[in-house]
């Protein structure tokens, strides 16, 4: 395999799907064949990277390096989600103060300067890379930082880039409404299409992403989504109880907690008119029960509980009946989460339980899903209503065989480490 040079090696640390995938894939890899680059981040926080990485400065003195340590770091992610829900409930009433909305955008302003800075590279630096001799770069990109060090350092050691998205930050940022940021959002696309003059492939997350990339670029985009252990999460038939458990486990943000709240509804008038006892059991994180609380508390069987973490949620999927998704009309009008695939669908699909996906029909995820017959997908009340009591009514699962097998071949992480070692073989400089 060729000796890879990983730019923002620090992603292997985070426990999110992405650093979930990533860990799997370069867990196989031999460690003499990687070398990682981060910057900003303390030696703690590297520690269980499995191989040798150079840890790099900011060039300059700057507001980027004073909020880029651990304290700040989270401050800036608190901004962010802080942000993101006075979004949601300034959507609900379409009311907000111009100063406050400016505020906003200053303090999302200020929160993204550590993606643009420039970074130090000494000689030594260089020396130490080049005597590791890469053969190519790796990257997900998604700051102007990560890019333009991929791009300089393609160009002095004459080697391709693979970029992976794992989002559409090619054409948006998550903060997509702020104008302190089109000149961001302007730089991080004109960077992006400098590194992809210096490849012939790069990953996507999905096939609809994949194919939309290589149309308007030309490069080949090979797929790898969210890999698990497909075994892992496999779930034995339940024991029968009175009650059938309806199990939702993630965030409530870009309108799920309307789609959520509706499944509600379709399970109280289940209960009451057909004798059924169930329940919607919804795990989410302590932040999202605080802010959407109220809207379920009319749901007489409706649940609102804290998360568990990722190494305990195979037991939250064993004690369930029926997993549940859901998004909104404000996923497909996000540019950002445009073709994402949501973390827990591969999980989902691995456990063999049925899946009741609520959601638009001209969402990407909905045709997945449907086309390839591993859910059952609605996209009104009324559909909803009938797959609610569908479900009550027989517990079979028409598409838990399928799912399961689908799960093995595509999200399996064997699967992914296959195609990642083929991207990595394969890829050239273009001629």
């Amino acid at each position: 395999m060729k000796k890879i040079l990983f730019i923002g090696v620090d992603i292997l640390t985070k426990a999110n799907a992405t650093g979930i995938t990533l860990r799997s894939i370069f867990k196989e890899i031999e460690p003499d064949n990687c070398l990682g680059i981060s910057w900003g981040q303390s030696q703690k926080q590297l520690n269980n990277i499995p191989f040798k990485f150079i840890s790099l400065p900011y060039k300059h003195f700057s507001i980027a390096r004073i909020l880029d340590n651990d304290h700040l770091r989270q401050m800036s992610r608190s901004i962010k989600k802080a942000d993101n829900h006075t979004q949601i409930k300034q959507g609900k009433n379409n009311n907000e103060h111009f100063i406050s909305k400016w505020i906003r955008n200053i303090r999302q302003w200020v929160a993204l300067l550590p993606a643009k800075a420039e970074l130090l590279i000494k000689d030594e630096d260089i020396n130490e890379i080049r005597a590791f001799s890469p053969q190519v770069i790796y990257t997900i990109g998604e700051t102007i930082t990560a890019l333009n060090l991929a791009y300089t350092l393609s160009v002095q050691l004459e080697i391709p880039i693979i970029i992976h998205f794992m989002d559409n930050w090619r054409h948006a940022i998550e903060w997509d409404n702020n104008p302190l940021l089109k000149r961001y959002q302007k730089k991080l696309t004109e960077i992006c299409d400098l590194c992809y003059s210096r490849t012939t492939e790069c990953v996507a997350i999905g096939e609809r992403m994949a194919e939309a990339y290589e149309y308007e670029t030309g490069i080949k985009h090979s797929v790898i989504m969210n890999s698990i252990d497909t075994k892992k999460y496999f779930c034995l038939p339940k024991q029968e109880e009175g009650t059938i458990h309806f199990v939702y486990a993630g965030g409530l943000h870009l309108g799920r907690d309307r789609s959520l709240e509706m499944i509600g509804k379709c399970i109280d008038r289940a209960c009451v008119h057909s004798g059924f006892s169930a329940a919607l059991d919804i795990f989410t994180s302590m932040d999202d029960i605080d802010m959407f609380s109220e809207q379920f508390n009319s749901l007489s069987n409706t649940f609102l509980r804290p998360a568990v973490s990722h190494d305990q949620i195979q037991e939250v999927y064993q004690n369930s009946d029926i997993l549940v998704h859901v998004e909104s009309k404000e996923l497909k009008n996000n540019t950002f989460f445009k073709y994402s695939v949501s973390t827990k669908i591969p999980e989902y699909l691995a456990t063999g339980r049925p899946l009741l996906f609520y959601g638009p029909e001209d969402i990407s995820l909905f045709r997945f899903l449907r086309d390839n017959r591993l859910a059952y997908t609605v996209s009104n009340e009324d559909e909803l209503q009938k797959a609610v009591e569908c479900l009550l009514n027989r517990k079979e699962n028409q598409y838990g065989t399928n799912a399961i097998k689908y799960a093995k071949e595509h999200f399996d992480i064997s699967v992914a480490c296959d195609q990642f070692n083929r991207v990595v073989d394969e890829v050239r400089l273009p001629c």
